[in-house]
């Protein structure tokens, strides 16, 4: 009985540290949306199968960016996960190398970027 008391708190703990983590991701999305703008450029994507697991496996997209910030050159990266390598594909063909994207970045911390993709051509062309 005791065991079973002990995992319950360790479950619950880790799922409590997710739920934080994500609602911390979600806030900063949200904030993000009045930060300034740059246009940036993609450095590098990658497009990846990862192992969760057994016979578990996930479709990886990586985009690298780099943009400039109050004068400074700065970068970041997006990662997105897919179930399918056909919606895996389709997402990373938007982002050619070189080609431009519109980055936002924490007025307070030029270095602090996010990527939404309701701010890309190809996401308002739909």
């Amino acid at each position: 009985m005791k065991q079973e008391a002990v995992w319950l708190a360790i479950s619950i703990v880790v799922l409590g540290m997710a739920a934080a983590l994500w609602a911390k991701k979600k806030l900063k999305m949200r904030r993000a949306r009045n930060w300034p703008a740059a246009t940036g450029s993609v450095t590098s994507t990658d497009l990846r199968l990862e192992s969760r697991g057994g016979n578990q496996s996930i479709w990886v997209a990586t985009m690298n960016y780099a943009y400039e910030a109050e004068g400074r050159p700065c970068s970041g990266q997006v990662r997105k996960v897919f179930m399918l390598h056909g919606s895996a594909s389709k997402y990373i063909q938007h982002f050619r190398k070189g080609s431009a994207t519109l980055i936002r970045y924490n007025p307070e911390r030029a270095e602090d970027s996010v990527f939404l993709e309701r701010d890309q051509k190809w996401a308002t062309s739909k």
